[in-house]
């Protein structure tokens, strides 16, 4: 029988028994988040009174004796004043949110170095690109300079273990990620909200972006006129190399496949980036391996439950 545990810790409280847990964990959001709903009283005790904004959280979850899983680590955000009492929590990002950008202006300089110059202890890895000039806004806290990083050069930003992530979509090298997961979708999966689409039916533009020195833009466009567009961007790439490279993701893209989500049980334990293998057993012709782009995980009294979206198909 599979019973689920939890162990979440916020400042110098120890709880095993919460009303609910939802975490939302995404390559395409800056920060993991948590939503912690106890009762309004916790051992005769007033949780709102005794739990402070900023207060450090962990959550651990497992069913008993599978071992158990650190889901998420962060801070107390917001302290619901409704009952029962909701708690939201975010990952490292809390605190870039609260450091002021430090201020400076490059002549020259590369996209690497000025995440470094927010974030020191940071995994860098992107392309080399080369921003000149380039300049900090003291107006800015070190999240929101991020944000505006990730949004003009295509990356993924995201913590992993209390490490800062930038990088390329699907590129964070990891010997965790390393190892795929299966999900059959007639024996662990709850439910699924998901369609097999051949690929001559998918209706894709990719819109093909390329950085070139002194900060400006190259762009291309191919595809289906009223497809879902799909955003790239390269670096130091001239126009014929970016047709080539536009091309050849849209073959990827082009390609039969499962779009939706589907719910499956709160082990085995993922994480986005990482790839999943699906079968649909009777019917091999659909079985293909997918990164996940997200995951919300559930707990509480409805039982342990992880939402998985799959992104892009893996080679």
């Amino acid at each position: 029988m599979f019973v689920p545990v939890c162990e979440i810790t916020i400042g110098q409280y120890i709880f095993r028994h919460v009303v609910n847990v939802r975490i939302e964990s995404s390559r395409r959001e800056m920060g993991d988040t948590a939503v912690i709903t106890f009762p309004s009283k916790y051992a005769g005790k007033s949780l709102a009174r005794e739990i402070r904004e900023g207060d450090a959280v962990e959550i651990r979850l497992e069913y008993d004796g599978y071992g158990m899983q650190t889901e998420f680590k962060g801070y107390v955000n917001i302290i619901g004043c409704n009952l029962p009492v909701e708690l939201q929590c975010e990952d490292e990002f809390y605190k870039l949110k609260r450091t002021p950008a430090k201020v400076k202006s490059w002549q020259s300089t590369t996209l690497g170095e000025v995440i470094k110059h927010l974030v020191p202890d940071a995994v860098i890895e992107v392309p080399h690109i080369t921003l000149s000039p380039f300049y900090i806004k003291g107006t800015l806290n070190s999240a929101t300079a991020l944000s505006q990083i990730r949004d003009a050069y295509g990356l993924d930003i995201y913590f992993r273990a209390g490490k800062l992530f930038a990088g390329l979509a699907y590129t964070e090298k990891s010997t965790v990620l390393s190892k795929h997961v299966r999900f059959d979708l007639r024996k662990n999966v709850v439910r699924h909200d998901m369609e097999f689409i051949r690929g001559d039916s998918r209706r894709i533009k990719i819109r093909a972006i390329s950085m070139i020195p002194g900060n400006k833009q190259i762009k291309y466009e191919i595809g289906d006129p009223d497809g879902e567009v799909r955003t790239l961007h390269y670096y130091n790439k001239s126009m014929a190399e970016l047709k080539t490279l536009a091309g050849e993701e849209l073959k990827k893209f082009k390609c039969d496949g499962f779009k939706g989500h589907f719910v499956a049980f709160g082990i085995p334990y993922v994480q986005h980036g990482q790839i999943i293998d699906i079968q649909d057993q009777g019917f091999e012709e659909k079985n293909g391996s997918y990164y996940v782009d997200k995951i919300t995980t559930d707990f509480g009294m409805g039982g342990f439950r992880r939402e998985i979206e799959p992104g892009r198909k893996a080679s």
